[in-house]
């Protein structure tokens, strides 16, 4: 899911950028959180954690890379020099199994 936000929101901003308006970007990432999943290339590269510890920070890495994808794609579009970006979190899932 992580993978499928960051790619419409790429594509919401270049349709933006080609129609040069103004625009308002929502993209509400639910990882880290249930369900305790994350894409193999992402699990490997925290294949040396125990394994509640890598899919924690496998999710984290997923989200930062689409934070960062986004932050690309503002800049190579020209959008980034006027865009203002708030990142929250609620701090991740709740420790039971």
């Amino acid at each position: 899911m992580t993978e499928l936000i960051t790619e419409r929101s790429i594509e919401f901003i270049r349709r933006q950028a080609e129609r040069e308006e103004s625009f308002f970007l929502y993209a509400a990432y639910n990882a880290p959180h249930y369900p305790m999943h994350a894409p193999k290339e992402y699990m490997d590269r925290f294949a040396y954690l125990p394994w509640d510890r890598q899919v924690m920070n496998a999710m984290i890495a997923a989200v930062d890379d689409g934070v960062g994808a986004i932050v690309k794609e503002l800049k190579r579009t020209g959008s980034y020099e006027n865009t203002i970006i708030f990142f929250s979190s609620d701090n991740g899932p709740s420790p039971e199994s």
